[in-house]
């Protein structure tokens, strides 16, 4: 089969006679016309973006905004360069899960380094974004017909008509066999997503010029999406003899989101190049990513060892290597192979960040922050950087050292609304209300306003400015009424801290006959109605959320510890802190809430480890006073004594140790 296109579909090549005179006056006007026209779009047709998606979070985090401009830190760019700078950032935001009780209190906690998934980047990198647009052959050697439906193509372009663009430059790939103009077709044809056009036309571009990396790398996915797998294979194999160093990002990216039977037949196709190309550090790495994409992790870990072992210095696959062992729960593993890196390589950007956001998720807090401290010297305009350091150093309880850096960071002029927002806390967690007032009042739109707002709202009010907080929530849902359920859930909450209970209840019931299903609605309004001890509203509006999200442990867990403390349906109450459980299981409230339930059914035993466990990973002063309480009827009373007096120092105004401490002390 011919791949090529067909002359006989094009209309006749017979030249009409233009004079002399005319046509020299039409060629000067076509060169300047068509310089002009394809300077300004020939960075047009490129390969269109695809969305990167980030992956897990480290670690819980302090109470943070809204971040839409976080940048890929943990991921890999596939380069033939080991000696790249490393452009990975951190930045940042997650909100940490606190104690789902009818009586809540938030805790202040980490904000995490985003992690990224390694594969993402390495799509990104496939966007053959390192190709250079070769200019087209100057005017003045072109026939008038060839000049003239290239300058209509690049019009066409530009009015979006790019099926016009295409042809006219498919036409004269074809007629005129010139590999610039060949090229421009075939990349033409990849913006659209022309499949057969691709393919004609690189392999157009392959007869013109054999060894062209570009035409055989555009073949060979053509070839994979028709599942040609040997011949894919042939020209891969050209690829290794045109390269020493090639690159198969091509190749990654497409087959990335391919089914995993077309994927193994490219994993194997990969591994008969291995045999034949075994000291290729390049190819194995290939090898390894695809076989990471397939699931097989151990697999990759085997790959990308014999790829280090023939290129040692190759730091996009170290970093790779300490993503697959992190994957499969060999942190240490992990940490060992990126201290060893870091040390070898002690100026790569982006390793050291990737080791810093590990020691981060290992709570190695104090060093982690050593490590951006040492980038950020180097870097001291990095506004990711910045971010992450502030907010490391918060979290270690540097808080004079975290204003500097935000104050740093507002120097740069990025993410302003970030560290508005970040110095708003802050402040208003040291009690200095006035700056706090400040920070938040310059956060006046973007992703961080919602929370700016909420959190000026909540500053008023805890300086009995309750009315000042009201308003500011309802100015905020008239500029922001995307946000108008988080804002009156914040003056419902306004008013509960300010005991106008009735006042709360009739808030949320008007914003529950706007948005009668909304969850968050309905477990404020829950979480209300035990305070107003109207159990049976708090039942409904819990078992409303389960029955639209049956896998809600939030849910689950509130009914299921509001059961066991304020009822005698203990089995009931267990039954749905077991379901909660299995669905979040190492989440301390819900650890906490099963071993109250345990408790309450008389199995000591079983409580006291349930409570220790939860004591263990959250040091809560409501888990303190559970804990305590099961420890004194266990006859350890002055276990229980010191650990309720230790409490009480971290949080002097917890009613529920009060309550406690006065049942038993007393």
């Amino acid at each position: 089969m011919n791949n090529r296109i067909n002359h006989a579909n094009f209309p006749s090549r017979k030249m009409k006679t233009i004079s002399p005179k005319l046509s020299d006056r039409l060629t000067v006007l076509a060169i300047g016309f068509l310089s002009l026209l394809f300077t300004s779009s020939c960075s047009t047709f490129t390969e269109r973006d695809h969305d990167q998606s980030s992956a897990s979070k480290l670690r819980p985090s302090k109470t943070s905004p809204q971040n839409t401009n976080s940048t890929n830190t943990d991921s890999i760019t596939h380069n033939p360069s080991n000696s790249d700078g490393g452009n990975g950032r951190t930045v940042d935001s997650s909100n940490r899960a606190t104690i789902n009780r009818p009586d809540n209190t938030k805790h202040k906690s980490l904000t995490p380094i985003r992690p990224n998934n390694v594969s993402d980047s390495l799509a990104a990198a496939a966007e053959n974004k390192t190709s250079k647009q070769d200019p087209l052959p100057p005017a003045s050697t072109m026939e008038a017909e060839t000049l003239y439906d290239l300058i209509v193509a690049e019009m066409a372009g530009k009015a979006n008509r790019l099926n016009v663009t295409l042809g006219n430059y498919l036409k004269q790939a074809n007629y005129t066999k010139n590999p610039k103009i060949i090229a421009r077709a075939t990349r033409i044809a990849k913006y659209m997503g022309a499949h057969q056009a691709t393919f004609n036309a690189a392999n157009l571009w392959l007869e013109v010029d054999p060894n062209n990396i570009e035409a055989h790398q555009a073949v060979t996915v053509q070839l994979i999406r028709n599942n040609k797998y040997d011949a894919a294979l042939q020209h891969m194999s050209s690829l290794l003899r045109l390269s020493s160093e090639p690159n198969f990002d091509f190749l990654i990216h497409h087959t990335r989101k391919i089914d995993k039977e077309a994927r193994q037949n490219i994993i194997a196709g990969l591994k008969k190049l291995t045999q034949n190309h075994p000291e290729n550090s390049r190819l194995w790495f290939t090898k390894a990513i695809l076989e990471d994409f397939q699931g097989s992790k151990e697999a990759a870990i085997l790959s990308v060892e014999r790829s280090l072992e023939i290129e040692p210095n190759y730091v996009t696959a170290v970093i790779f290597k300490a993503k697959t062992l992190r994957n499969l729960h060999r942190e240490e593993d992990a940490f060992k192979t990126l201290k060893q890196a870091v040390k070898k390589h002690p100026d790569h950007k982006r390793l050291r960040i990737v080791y810093a956001r590990l020691l981060i998720s290992l709570n190695k807090l104090s060093k982690a922050q050593a490590q951006f401290e040492y980038l950020i010297k180097r870097n001291p305009d990095d506004s990711d950087l910045l971010l992450s350091l502030a907010l490391l150093s918060w979290e270690n309880e540097l808080e004079k050292q975290a204003i500097e850096y935000l104050h740093q960071l507002l120097e740069t002029g990025k993410k302003t609304g970030d560290a508005h927002t970040y110095l708003g806390q802050i402040y208003a967690s040291e009690k200095k209300h006035k700056n706090a007032i400040k920070h938040f009042n310059q956060v006046q739109n973007g992703p961080n306003y919602t929370t700016a707002q909420i959190q000026l709202a909540l500053v008023y009010s805890e300086i009995n400015q309750v009315e000042n907080g009201i308003d500011t929530l309802h100015q905020a849902i008239k500029k922001h009424v995307s946000s108008k359920t988080q804002f009156l859930i914040a003056e419902s909450e306004i008013l509960i801290n300010a005991e106008r209970l009735d006042e709360a209840y009739i808030v949320l019931n008007r914003a529950l006959q706007e948005e009668p299903s909304d969850s968050d609605l309905l477990y404020s309004r829950a979480m209300l109605a035990e305070k107003l001890n109207n159990l049976d509203q708090l039942e409904s509006d819990l078992r409303l959320i389960i029955k639209e999200n049956p896998s809600s442990a939030l849910a689950l867990n509130a009914l299921g510890y509001t059961l066991a403390d304020r009822s005698d349906r203990l089995e009931e109450a267990l039954e749905l802190i077991t379901q909660a459980a299995k669905i979040e299981p190492n989440d301390p409230a819900i650890i906490d809430s099963l071993g109250w339930v345990h408790y309450k059914l008389g199995n000591n035993a079983a409580a006291l480890q349930h409570l220790r466990n939860a004591y263990k990973l959250y040091k809560d002063h409501e888990i303190a006073a559970h804990l305590g309480e099961v420890l004194w009827n266990e006859g350890l009373k002055e276990e229980a004594t010191a650990l309720w007096k230790s409490s009480k120092k971290e949080f002097p105004d917890s009613a529920i140790l009060k309550k406690v401490m006065d049942r038993f002390l007393k």
